[in-house]
């Protein structure tokens, strides 16, 4: 029993600690560190892919919208232009 004592006490002095990681869970931190660091860049690369596909969405609709405002635009003057070709008293009336 002293000789247990005696070891743990001059352990003590050279400043080991049941504390300390041994260089077996100084790995395993490591490596769990990595684990959490590539996790972090993949969750971050999946955000900017979604953002980007969002901005894609985005860009389209807006092209959507725009060539539809053209497309109803085209038909209202095409619209005027016919009433104005085709009704006679359209041209009595200045």
């Amino acid at each position: 029993m002293q000789v247990a004592t005696l070891f743990r006490e001059s352990a003590n002095l050279l400043g080991a600690s049941n504390m300390d990681p041994t260089p077996q869970t100084h790995h395993h931190q490591m490596q769990m560190q990595m684990q959490m660091q590539q996790q972090q860049q993949q969750q971050q690369q999946q955000q900017q892919q979604q953002q980007q596909q969002q901005q894609q969405q985005q860009q389209q609709q807006q092209q959507q919208q725009q060539q539809q405002q053209s497309v109803d635009y085209a038909h209202h003057m095409q619209h005027h232009y016919k009433m104005h070709l085709y009704n006679p008293l359209m041209h009595f009336r200045s």
